[in-house]
């Protein structure tokens, strides 16, 4: 095998004989992204209303806030209990 990412080889959840090469439309994620994944479920789990009513919505307003900010453009965002959309600048 090449050595070409070896490094980061230990942050995946892959089988060691695994050689992936499609992270991005498919897969394999990062082990610090499936573990923020799996506290999101979790807490989905815990109190499915509240999570839907009250958390998600401003978690990812915050999100697409710090992510309009980090590219230093507006980002549009939808949700599904509105009808309209919603430009957050940066």
């Amino acid at each position: 095998m090449s050595s070409f990412g070896h490094a980061l080889r230990a942050e995946f959840l892959l089988e060691p004989d695994t050689i992936f090469l499609n992270h991005g439309s498919f897969g394999a994620v990062p082990r610090a992204v499936y573990n923020a994944a799996v506290a999101w479920r979790q807490k989905a789990e815990a109190n499915p209303d509240r999570f839907i009513r009250t958390i998600l919505g401003d978690a990812l307003r915050a999100s697409a806030t710090r992510l309009a900010s980090a590219l230093g453009r507006a980002v549009k965002i939808s949700s599904s209990s509105t009808t309209r959309p919603r430009v957050l600048r940066p």
